[in-house]
């Protein structure tokens, strides 16, 4: 049967991996809110976001977007 994984990092596996682009995400959105002239952004993570490479990710956009 056919498997594929979504938003899901498994690399010990020899599964096809769909992955969204979570640091450009991150980044985009908090540009599109600067852009619109909001000036406090604030990203909520959960507490364990730094085991989860994709909450991570989204953080590091968001950072650099207020870079």
């Amino acid at each position: 049967m056919p498997v594929a994984l979504i938003n899901a990092e498994q690399r010990d596996l020899p599964i096809d991996t769909f992955l969204p682009d979570n640091f450009t995400s991150g980044l985009l959105a908090t540009r599109y809110l600067i852009e619109h002239g909001h000036r406090r952004i604030l990203h909520m993570n959960e507490p364990f976001s730094k085991r989860r490479g994709t909450l991570q990710q989204r953080l590091n956009g968001y950072r650099a977007a207020l870079e």
